[in-house]
């Protein structure tokens, strides 16, 4: 049933009512008569003449917790009382939102339930071709649910955007290695083969050529390959890979892996018997083709959780063998020594695990990036980054990170970081940011431990920032952060506007700080669709209250165009390059 009376107006009547009774004498008399109905209001939680006159309503509109929130606000605003009806809502939202005329529209919690604990959530809503982030808020003080609406329209057309950008190789059309991954994906379960060619001495023709005409090259060629497959009867998928490499995706369903072998090997041979047959015109003569492939088929491989990494590793290892013996293509089955590269990953192994165990002349230090504050020009903070310091010689992370992932050494290295870290900073209130990685966020007591190491080194919780990359948030690692969180932790999405750009989770993890990604930051002072991708981040931040971090920033000219938008922080070697020595000052030519 509806009602319109707060608790403290209820036992306010209960008192009127006894009150009139007692003035009229217990007899039935207008006193008593007007007793009755005021004991009833207060029964039932009901009020004719407050409802009919709006009374509540205005009330509300007076209180100071609904000054907080104006009817002249640009994003719309909704109130609901306990029972779901729309109690108040803003102009905005009477033209932008109008499907929402009850809580239960957005909510399968019921309005009563929700104001009852006081609850807070976040949730994405669409209509008529626009997105808005809803952010609801019970409160049980005023028996209201205040919704504020964010539109994330702009912000989402970004993503997709960049989505696109992603998948879609710029000079062919033809789907990249991302997408390469994604359709393995889809059809893994099925027989598949892969094979990666190409072009036997490129470099010469980019050389002798140059850059315009090599492109040129390769976008003729893409139509080359794509006219061959046309010819055939089996489903077939192409794709422009890094540099002149191209990858053909072949998915063969009810066929023996001994016909499929036979199948890929005679579609390789014919490929490059056709390309060998042709020419592409560069002006002034018309080039040959000659190719290479390298291929693997989905039963070479062994990791079936990855499968699609796999294959795609394998078919470049085998063009690479390929290269070093001279063939014109080759299986990976054929392969039978290790490359070097495996040669190398093992030694690497073995040498972190020395290191770790403080056994070895290399030594794992962190050093320091200064992070600077754009509205005040001051360094504020510094990110730990691991590097390995062995006879004069500097390693960075991408020749050990990879191999530590493999060997589930990354938690004792995100320790030593942190420890060495503290230690450094432990008489300073800098801000100090730490990577982690998925296997950190798989320990579930990850936010004591963290917490206990900074009491050690007389740290605050707050005044540290965890940095992950969205990709490696899962579902059943959100109760982690949320507890890093609760610890008093920052969070900062690292990579933000690349890859996995699922708005719902970030909602949900509500992170401090969103560091832009690299591919979108650096170049964005000669490229104006980057500059837009960073304005609609930083706007989008701003509806999560958080604060935005633009990432390589290598050039005066780039810091000069970033400093003039609405980022917050930004990072790079122009800033400073990592240290083992702390850097707090910076000096813009």
């Amino acid at each position: 049933m509806y009602t319109n009376i707060y608790n403290f107006d209820k036992y306010a009547r209960f008192v009127m009512a006894l009150l009139l009774f007692y003035i009229s004498g217990f007899s039935l008399n207008v006193w008593f008569i007007f007793g009755f109905i005021v004991l009833a209001s207060a029964i039932v939680g009901f009020c004719p003449i407050y409802h009919f006159f709006g009374i509540n309503q205005k009330l509300f509109e007076k209180s100071k917790y609904f000054e907080y929130f104006t009817k002249a606000n640009t994003q719309p605003i909704f109130i609901f009382s306990k029972t779901g009806e729309v109690v108040f809502q803003n102009e905005i939202s009477k033209k932008s939102i109008l499907s929402i005329t009850n809580f239960s529209l957005i909510s399968k919690e019921s309005a009563k339930s929700y104001i009852e604990n006081s609850k807070k959530s976040t949730i994405i809503y669409r209509e008529n071709g626009k997105s808005y982030q809803l952010k609801m808020i019970g409160f049980k003080q005023f028996e209201q649910i205040l919704v504020y609406a964010f539109d994330i329209t702009t912000l989402e057309k970004t993503a997709q955007e960049l989505v696109h950008q992603k998948t879609i190789d710029p000079l062919t059309s033809l789907g990249n290695g991302n997408k390469l991954l994604e359709d393995i994906k889809k059809i893994e379960k099925h027989n598949i083969a892969l094979i990666v060619i190409d072009i036997v001495d490129f470099n010469e023709i980019v050389s002798f050529f140059g850059h315009k005409k090599a492109d040129k090259y390769l976008n003729v060629l893409s139509v080359k390959l794509l006219d061959f497959l046309m010819t055939l009867k089996q489903k077939t998928y192409l794709y422009k890979l890094q540099g002149d490499s191209f990858a053909i995706l072949i998915n063969y369903m009810n066929i023996s892996d001994k016909e499929r072998e036979i199948k890929t090997k005679s579609l390789a041979k014919g490929l490059l018997e056709y390309l060998e047959t042709n020419t592409i015109k560069i002006q002034p003569v018309g080039l040959f083709i000659e190719a290479r492939a390298g291929i693997s088929t989905s039963y070479d491989c062994y990791k079936k959780t990855n499968l699609a990494s796999e294959l795609i590793n394998n078919a470049q290892t085998a063009l690479s063998e390929c290269k070093t013996q001279g063939r014109n293509y080759l299986f990976y089955k054929e392969i039978r020594l290790i490359g070097e590269k495996y040669k190398e990953n093992i030694q690497w192994a073995k040498k972190l695990k020395t290191i770790l165990k403080g056994k070895s002349e290399a030594l794992l230090l962190a050093y320091f990036q200064p992070i600077l504050n754009v509205k005040t020009n001051t360094i504020e903070q510094f990110e730990a980054l691991a590097r390995i310091e062995e006879k004069g010689n500097i390693y960075f992370p991408n020749k050990f990170l990879h191999v530590a992932k493999h060997t589930h050494l990354l938690p004792k290295i995100t320790h030593l970081i942190l420890t060495q870290t503290l230690e450094n900073f432990k008489n300073s209130n800098t801000i100090i940011s730490l990577n982690l990685s998925q296997q950190d966020l798989k320990n579930s007591n990850l936010a004591n431990i963290l917490a206990s190491t900074c009491k050690d080194f007389e740290r605050e919780p707050d005044g540290v920032i965890i940095e992950l990359h969205l990709d490696d948030i899962e579902p059943k690692y959100l109760d982690t952060i949320d507890s890093l969180k609760i610890a008093g932790f920052r969070i900062a999405i690292d990579h933000f506007g690349v890859g996995n750009c699922d708005l719902e989770v970030l909602a949900k993890i509500s992170p401090n700080y969103l560091k832009i990604d690299k591919k979108i930051s650096f170049g964005a002072d000669m490229d104006d669709k980057k500059l837009i991708s960073i304005n609609a981040i930083c706007a989008y931040a701003k509806t999560i209250n958080a604060k935005t971090v633009a990432i390589k920033i290598e050039s005066k000219e780039l810091f000069d165009k970033l400093k003039n938008t609405d980022i917050d922080f930004l990072q790079g070697n122009y800033i400073g390059a990592p240290s083992k020595e702390v850097q707090f000052t910076f000096n813009a030519e």
